[in-house]
């Protein structure tokens, strides 16, 4: 797909890491805009498929590999293994924020909007899950660059 030594589901979870952070970025700058419904569906949506994709992309990993297409980085294994400990680290803070911030966001919603004892702490959460999310998505390429391209 991308022409790099990654098989075609590596390829994917690049790309639609990339459209799940812009995508998250659209959501902020609607509920920024006042619209909190549209930003609710839009976050609802995408916590249900980076779930699915996740356990689909992890079964996949498991069940094939990755690691004999980058076996042939010049950065191979201290450098992509580095890169992936990032990369993971990232993630595993990307999915603590955006649970916290989806079980505030749906706790708190009532009557088509948040309560405002509840907006803060979500705001926190949110922020936190935005900031891992464009982290995961910078160290994905990073792992990605160094295991699969060099």
């Amino acid at each position: 797909m991308l022409g790099a030594r990654a098989d075609g589901w590596l390829d994917a979870a690049a790309i639609g890491l990339t459209v799940l952070t812009a995508t998250l970025i659209i959501s902020v700058v609607a509920v920024r805009g006042g619209r909190a419904k549209l930003h609710r569906r839009i976050q609802l949506a995408l916590s249900t498929l980076v779930f699915i994709f996740v356990i689909v992309l992890e079964w996949r990993f498991r069940s094939v590999g990755w690691r004999t297409a980058a076996e042939s980085s010049p950065l191979f294994p201290w450098g992509v293994d580095l890169s992936l400990g990032i990369h993971i680290a990232f993630a595993l803070a990307m999915i603590v924020a955006w649970i916290g911030a989806l079980a505030v966001g749906v706790k708190g919603w009532v009557d088509g909007t948040l309560r405002v004892e509840q907006r803060a702490r979500h705001r926190w959460w949110g922020w936190f899950a935005t900031l891992a999310t464009i982290g995961t998505a910078i160290t994905a390429w990073i792992f990605y660059i160094i295991a699969f391209v060099l």
